[in-house]
């Protein structure tokens, strides 16, 4: 009754790369390592841009942005966006208590892609309103900024579908 408990018959004689839990020990990290490289890549060809070089500065600054929506409020400035896609022509009709606006600006931001952001100054057209030229928007969501250096008026809409655009001062909080 003599057996040996390492007998060399019993053992497997397999090359160690024909075993499948050695694939699977080696399958998880070789995974954990692949996502790592996939996640920087997306991260260094994708700078969204989400958050702001200078956010201590853009901190300080709110109460200023605070001060124009106010203005905006008080005076009950409204604007009129429409934008005709073949001559990239904007036009903006801008009512309330004004006095003397200078020329104006308006703002279509992404929320998440800055790149596709776009400024565009407006000047007074001889009919009382404000025109300047722009290309064409991707279709989205898109943030809309209006106002001069003491008022501004913001929305969200859909566009280009949301053309024409009416933007309302907010009552102040």
């Amino acid at each position: 009754m003599n057996q040996s408990i390492n007998n060399p018959s019993d053992r497997d004689t397999r090359p160690w790369y024909s075993h499948p839990y050695v694939w699977m020990v080696i399958a998880f990290p070789l995974a954990a390592v692949i996502a790592g490289f996939i996640t920087l890549t997306l991260a260094i060809q994708s700078d969204t841009g989400l958050v702001v070089d200078d956010y201590y500065r853009k901190g300080l600054a709110i109460n200023q942005i605070i001060e124009r929506d106010q203005y905006a409020a008080s005076h009950q400035i409204q604007a009129l966006v429409n934008y005709d896609p073949t001559s990239q022509r904007l036009e903006v009709t801008v009512s309330g208590e004004k006095d003397g606006i200078e020329d104006i600006y308006i703002e279509f931001l992404r929320a998440t892609q800055q790149g596709l952001d776009h400024r565009v100054a407006l000047r007074q057209s001889d009919t009382g309103g404000y025109e300047g030229f722009m290309a064409a928007l991707p279709p989205g969501v898109w943030n809309i900024q209006i106002g001069t250096s003491r008022w501004r008026l913001t929305d969200r809409s859909w566009l280009p579908d949301g053309f024409p655009l009416s933007l309302t001062a907010l009552p102040a909080q």
